[in-house]
């Protein structure tokens, strides 16, 4: 039985230990210059060509002011942007 905890417990601990590392997440963006591109995250954050993966889809319907629907990668340097949102 004790070892069934033991393996629970390294379970938990290993599912939090992922959680915490936060392997991507959404957020929404707006498109503040399309040349050269940069979309501004948040108040302060703008991002550039150089962080961003851009879908097909995305960059068809794209335009100054546009929101877009970015996935941030884990670690957080690279954002893909998915869609726009108007």
């Amino acid at each position: 039985m004790g070892n069934d905890n033991l393996l629970t417990l390294i379970k938990k601990a290993a599912m939090e230990a992922i959680e915490a590392s936060k392997p991507c997440t959404t957020c929404m963006g707006e498109v503040k210059k399309l040349s050269p591109l940069q979309i501004g995250v948040g108040q302060k954050m703008v991002l550039d060509a150089d962080f961003l993966d851009i879908t097909s889809t995305a960059n068809k319907n794209m335009k100054k002011g546009s929101k877009v629907l970015l996935i941030r990668q884990a670690g957080g340097q690279k954002y893909s942007v998915i869609d726009t949102l108007n």
